[in-house]
Parts: structure tokens; sequence; C-alpha cells
């Protein structure tokens, strides 16, 4: 086509590479696809490609075959979306009881995670009651078995005894919607076994055929490192990079490996597709030196095509076929079928062109982070290995005449390549990881020893296992590559232990930002193709319209700008504010007072240390348009699901004072981490007692109402910091912490004001803290528990719903409102409610 063709209306030439008609389409259908749930960021990052990419006029054909296809992709996602069900036809009575029950299902997926944990996907399943009657449950079950007895195979069908639950997310604000996520995969209950407790056994051992060879094959491996027992880091390590099993690993390595900017390396994805890729170059180099004449039938490019592709498949396989590892193998079959086509730009092209064909056959993968995150780095990197092209070609001259030179050229390449990937990662990091590492500098020593040593290495022992004859000199091949990797966690200890592995807590600023952000990203590379045109050819003028691009820029700037002024804006109406998080059965409490500034009460927290709800969703609702800066952090109580959660604040932020009821946790692991952070940051925690009245500011404060000096118990509960948040006089909300009876009785004996508009309920609203007197003397508009849903312990408590509802006192709860917001803006006004979930008729949503 001539004339007004797509081609003629997309920019042409230029230092940076343009993108061609076909590869704008892709774009138009990824948007579309993302219009079905956000409909604006769609609508005006599709509006920025347009502004940037019409350089010829804007011809009626590419306006219309893009509306199209923008359209195709809509209806492409609404046709693929999850079916959620109604939250009430997922529940059934004997969930609501807190009964186990015999579970029977056929094991679909297994996946492992830190510290020796299963995860593992069930269908089929069916839920037998103590009194035999039996229910099939719909959908999918999402099973995680912590320290498990045995390791269950694909296609086996397996029974164990639990509790069972529908899938439920921490709703908080600008926190990950699991849920949703669940929902995608067809997932909507779930449940959790620990060792042996669950009676776990196969009811038929009919495992797939590639998964039982596989199992067999990792067996082996597992044999020849000495048994599973006691591994080291190293030898944990290469079981993740072989085969994907991370159970091995401890919390802390993986941490190290985050904070080294290596975590990459851990999950099998398009890196480990190119080591493989590598290896088929390396075959035909081998091949060449030994049949030179067989380059004139095949160029060394198509025969590593050809090579690789068979490897690649191989580790799929062994990587158990997981998204991410699929969508890589699909980008490498791109770019090696636009090899063997002679095509040029393979790397964006072949990115392009596997982009088309997983959102075609799979469209609601384009909500997938991983597929996000792997597209992002591949096209940063593309940008990076064509755009900048000239300049890598002017150091790979000056760097052939010594072998230093070389040695640089190459770590400087890697470094780019690295920086690149990053740069186009910052924005989806940032939202969905909460931590920027500065420590890309590792990669260029740690990647060439992967590729080149340590993967070679392991490969070479893999094959050598599959044969009897061989399987003892594999061993000496893991060893080496174990020791290797030994080297690198001793390595990162010692570093993290120097203080060298440091973290920033960026503000998450959210959407508009990262569209800003990218779009500025873009016209970027614009105008350095216009200044490269200029320098090729002086006197010829660029054909991107500069104005527009300076146009498009102010816009980005805008939409960075937009998220901070906004939240300034709210900070100058002045308000008091009281966020209960959703942090299942804990209790976290975030107060802003009308200058800004911010408190933290309490932080939840979890029994076991593989999940921090203290940066998993505590960092991150505070770090929401904020910088990492607390003036304060209150501890009711030490008990963990009150001050674990406090701790990732504590090490991470910028902190006035830590505060405390002057007890310590009583688990060592909280306790050495408390006092580490609290000795980093040269803090001596803070005892609030009875009596003490602190000034937050602009007439806001927080009066202690107990424990005084004098008081005893032996229950820790009852030695709870209880306070009063008041404004000018005017009681806002009364916070208890965990106390019980003989705490709460005393309480109210004292001369003290406690009436106030909202009552968090004490102790999650336990039976142990029911107090009709409490009730009666704070004389609360409405109550809050703060606790887990469908807990084992029934919180909030029958006799306390009793109470409050004889009381007539409103009763809202985290897992029925998620996060619940409390906004004053005047002291002798009513609170604005804000929640998470619809659970009233004037509820709003605060995401």
């Amino acid at each position: 086509m001539q004339g007004t063709s797509l081609q003629s209306n997309v920019s042409e030439g230029g230092w940076f590479p343009p993108l061609v008609a076909w590869q704008f389409l892709v774009l138009a259908f990824a948007g579309g696809i993302l219009s079905l749930e956000y409909p604006l960021p769609a609508l005006l990052g599709v509006a920025v490609i347009l502004a940037l990419a019409i350089t010829k006029g804007r011809g009626l054909l590419f306006w219309l075959v893009f509306g199209l296809v923008f359209a195709a992709g809509y209806g492409a996602a609404f046709l693929d979306r999850p079916a959620f069900p109604d939250p009430d036809s997922l529940l059934r009575p004997w969930m609501v009881e807190r009964e186990k029950v015999r579970v029977t299902g056929r094991v679909e997926q297994v996946s492992s995670s830190y510290s020796d944990r299963l995860r593992l996907t069930l269908v089929d399943v069916s839920c037998e009651l103590e009194d035999g009657t039996r229910g099939e449950l719909p959908g999918k079950v999402k099973w995680s078995w912590e320290y498990p007895e045995f390791r269950p195979l694909p296609g086996q069908v397996v029974a164990l005894t639990t509790r069972i639950r529908p899938v439920r997310s921490f709703a908080d604000p600008g926190t990950w919607d699991t849920e949703t996520y669940w929902a995608r995969q067809g997932v909507f209950h779930t449940c959790y076994t620990r060792e042996d407790k669950a009676d776990v056994s196969v009811v038929q051992d009919t495992p797939t055929f590639f998964s039982k060879v596989r199992n067999g094959l990792f067996e082996r491996f597992l044999t020849r490192l000495g048994g599973e027992e006691n591994l080291s880091q190293g030898q944990a390590m290469l079981a993740a990079l072989l085969f994907g099993e991370r159970m091995y690993l401890d919390v802390a390595t993986a941490d190290n490996m985050a904070r080294a900017s290596l975590s990459h390396t851990l999950a099998l994805s398009g890196l480990h597709v190119g080591f493989m890729a590598l290896f088929g170059v390396i075959l035909a180099h081998a091949v060449g030196r030994l049949r030179p004449g067989l380059y004139l039938c095949m160029p060394r490019p198509k025969l590593a095509v050809l090579f690789a592709a068979p490897l690649i498949l191989i580790y799929v396989w062994l990587g158990q076929g997981s998204p991410s590892l699929v969508r890589a193998a699909i980008m490498f079959g791109s770019w090696g079928l636009l090899l063997l086509l002679n095509r040029g730009r393979v790397l964006m092209e072949g990115l392009f062109m596997a982009l088309a064909l997983i959102l075609i056959f799979s469209p609601s993968s384009m909500f997938d982070l991983r597929l996000q995150l792997s597209a992002m780095a591949v096209a940063g990197i593309g940008v990076f290995v064509e755009g900048f092209g000239p300049w890598r070609k002017r150091v790979g001259n000056w760097a052939q005449d010594a072998l230093w030179r070389r040695m640089l050229a190459r770590g400087l390449d890697l470094l780019g390549v690295s920086v690149a990937a990053n740069v186009a990662l910052l924005p989806l990091v940032v939202e969905n990881f909460g931590e920027l590492t500065p420590h890309l500098w590792t990669n260029v020593v740690w990647l060439p020893i992967l590729g080149m040593v340590v993967m070679p290495l392991a490969v070479l022992g893999l094959v050598l296992c599959m044969s009897s004859l061989t399987s003892p000199l594999a061993g000496r091949f893991f060893d080496a590559a174990a020791w290797i990797l030994d080297g690198l966690c001793g390595g990162l200890t010692w570093m993290e232990g120097q203080g060298l592995l440091q973290v920033s807590i960026p503000p998450r600023p959210g959407w508009t930002w990262g569209l800003g952000y990218w779009t500025l990203l873009v016209c970027g590379m614009f105008l350095l193709q216009k200044m490269a045109r200029r320098a090729a050819v002086p006197g010829k003028q660029a054909r991107i319209n500069q104005w527009r691009v300076w146009a498009v820029a102010l816009f980005a700037v805008a939409c960075m700008a937009w998220p901070f002024v906004q939240e300034q804006a709210r900070i100058v109406r002045g308000q008091v504010t009281l966020t209960v998080l959703d942090v299942g059965q804990g209790q976290s409490l975030v107060l802003e007072t009308p200058d800004g500034s911010r408190t933290l009460i309490d932080g939840g927290g979890f029994l076991t240390d593989k999940f921090d709800v203290g940066k998993a969703i505590v960092a991150k609702v505070l770090t929401r348009n904020r910088q990492a800066v607390l003036d304060r952090i209150v501890v009711s109580h030490p008990d963990l699901d009150h001050i674990r959660g406090t701790l990732y604040p504590l090490e991470r932020f910028e902190v006035g004072e830590y505060v405390g009821n002057g007890k310590l946790p009583g688990g060592e692991w909280d306790l050495a981490r408390l006092e580490r952070a609290l000795a980093d940051a040269d803090m001596q925690p803070q005892v609030w007692r009875a009596g003490d009245v602190i000034d937050l500011g602009q007439g806001v404060a927080l009066e202690v109402l107990h424990p005084s000096p004098d008081f005893e118990s032996t229950k820790g509960n009852d030695h709870s910091l209880v306070m009063r948040l008041t404004w000018q006089g005017h009681g806002l909300a009364y916070l208890p912490g965990d106390v019980e009876t003989k705490a709460i009785n005393r309480v109210l004996e004292e001369d003290v004001e406690h009436e106030a508009q909202v009552l968090l309920l004490p102790h999650h609203g336990s039976k142990s803290s029911t107090s009709p007197e409490l009730y009666q003397a704070v004389d609360p508009d409405l109550a809050v528990a703060s606790c887990g849903y469908l807990n084992y312990w029934r919180f909030p408590s029958a006799e306390v719903r009793q109470a409050l509802e004889e009381a007539d006192i409103p009763l809202l709860t985290t897992p029925e409102c998620g996060a619940i917001r409390f906004s004053w803006a005047a002291p002798d006004q009513e609170p604005e409610i804000q929640t998470m979930r619809e659970c009233m008729g004037s509820a709003q949503y605060m995401r």
C-alpha cells in the first residue's frame, strides 16, 4: 500500500528504530485488554501512543484499524474474564463453624516456596464432613503445606483433613488484590496444613508421565547432593536454578538476593531460557569447529537456534511449565523464527510477535505481573541494544586493541543491559515491591559466573545424573557449582552484616506516575532520535514534530506530579484521619494529624516469619504518595500480632521515636530484630504510662489511660496501652489494645474521660474482653473489630456482638469491610467513614 498506507502514518527511520504499523496494533490490542479493568489509564496510554506515533497526517485507515483492534482487545478480555462467583455461594455452613473436613482432590500443579513450603493446586475437589455427608466445591483449591512429609505429584489424587475457606485478600489501599489474582486461575478456596497434622494420603497414585519422570530425576539430583536433609544454601540455590524448587532456601538468603538486585536469578524466567540459548550458541560453535563446512549450509546463528530449541523445551519441562518459562520460550521461539527468516531487529520484533501470540490465546495474561515484568524488561533491553547501537559499536571498536579493554567493554555492556531493564521496570517495581536497590553492579559480577560457570556445571551434572554409570560423576559437577553458590551466599551474608545491602523505600504514587514516567522515557528517545538525525545529516530537519513531543512531555510531567499534588491537597484540608488496616488476625492503625504527621499504632503480624505483614501491607499503605517517614511508632503491647508488623517500618523508615508499654517481645527472633533495628537507628524506646498526654500538634492529643506503674497482672494483654484520641478536648477514638476484664475494670475505676465517637474493641472483640460497662462509658457511635476472616477464635465473639446490639452500637469488622478510615474535618463533627469493601449503604471505596 502506498500514499495513505498504515506504514506511512508511523514514524520512520532514525537512531532509535521506530515501530512499524503491526506493532502499534499489538499495543492497541493490549490497551484494549487493559481497558476492561483500567479504562482511564488504558485510554490515556493509547492517546500518548497516537500522539507520538503519527507524523505524516492522521490517515483515516490508521485510525479506523487502530480503533477496531483496540475494541477487539476489549472484547477478547471481556470473553476471557474469570467467572467471579457470588461470595455467599462459596461459603458453606461448616466453614463458618470452622469445622475440619476430609478434602479429596486431584493435584493439578505443585510449586515450592522458601523455607520448606509446598503450594499445590487441587481440582475436582470434594469435602466429607464428620457425619459422612459429601459435597463438591466450585473451581480449584489452593493448598499450602508447610514442612511436608512427601511431595505429591501432578495427576495424583490426595486426601487431607483440614479447615478450608474462600480465598480472601487483605483489603487495604494500594495493596495487591489476591482474590482477583487467584480467581483468574479459577481458584476460589484455600487451606493450610503443617507437617503430618493433616493426615495427608495418596488416594490414587496416578501421576502424569512427565511429572513422574521429572520427580525421579529430581530425587537422583538430591541423592547426588547427599539427600535433602541439611542442604547448604548453595545446594538449595542449585535446586532452584535447575528445577525451580525454592523450598530449601532460607528466607534470609532470598532477602539478601533481593537486596543485591539478584532475586531475578532465582525465578525461572527469560534469563534462564537465555542461558539455554547460550548453550545452543556454544554447541553451534563447537560443531562448526569440527565440521566447518556445515556453516555453508546453515549459518552459525541459525544453527544455534536449532541446538537451543530442544534445550529450552527440556528446561521448561524441568521448571514444570511455569507461566514465566512458557512465555519466555514463546519469546525465544519468536526470536528464533525471525533469525531463521533473516529478519532484522530481532529483539523488538520478536517481543511484539510473542506478545501478540500470548495475548491472542490468553488475553487475561495481560493482567499477570510476571508478563508485565518480562515484557518491560525486554523492551528496556531492546531499546538499549538497538537504540544505543552507535555508542555500543564505538566502545566495541575501542576495545579491540587489548584484552582488558574487551573485558571492560563487556562489563559495561552487561551493566547497560541491567540498567536499561531496571529503568524500564521502575514503576512496576515501585508499585508492586515497594523497594529499590542500587546494587545493580552485582549483576555484572554474578551473571557471567552464573551463565558461563554455574549453569554449565549444573546442566552437565544433570545429564550425567540420568545414567547409573555416570551418576557418581555427576555429584562432582553439582558440588563444584554448589561451592560457587555457597561463596555467593556467604558474600551476601557478609555484605548484609556490614550494612552494604541497604535498599531505599520510595513513595508509591500509583498509575498516573507510571504513565508519566514511561511517556517521558519515550519522549526522551524521540528527542535523541532527532539529535542523531541532525548529527548524521547536517541541515536535515527531523520528521518528528518537536512541539508535539514537548507537549506530550509536559503532559507526562503533569501525570508524575499529580499524585503528590493530590496528596498535598488532602493534607491541606487539615483533617484528622484514623485508618484501621486489614492485617488479618492482628491490629494496625495509622493516625494522621492536620499537619500531615503520622503515627503507626501497632502493625499486625503472623505466627510465621514467611509473610512480613509490615512489608507487604503496612509499608505499602504508608508509602502511598508519601515518603517513608513516621513521626512515631507506638506498640500497645509486644504480642506478635501487634508488634511484628512494626519491625519492617522501624528498620526501613525514618522514624522519630519508638514507644511501647515497657515490655519486650517474648520470641527470640522478634526481640533480636527489634534490638538490632533500634541500635541501627540509634534510638532508645520510650515508655508511656497512665496520665501521659502526648501532644500531636494542632490540638490533637493521645491521652494514655493505662497501664499505671502499680498495675499488676499475669496476663500480658492486660498491660496494653489504653489510649484516647482527642482533638481540642473532643473524644474521637478509644484505643484499648488487647486489655481484658481485669485491666478494663481498673481503667474504668480511674477518674478520667472515656467518651469517644469510635471504639476499637479490645482484644479484637474476644469474649474475655466483653464489657458492657466499657461500652457505656465510651458511648461510641460505632465500634470496630480488627480481626481475621473466619479466624479460629471466632472474633468478634457472640457475647460481644450481643452486648453491642443491646447497647445499640453498630459494629464494623475488617473482614467484612477491609480497611476502615475515619476522617474528622473538625473536632465537633461526625467522621466521614470510608471502607475498602462495601459493608454499609454509605460506604465508599478507598482504592
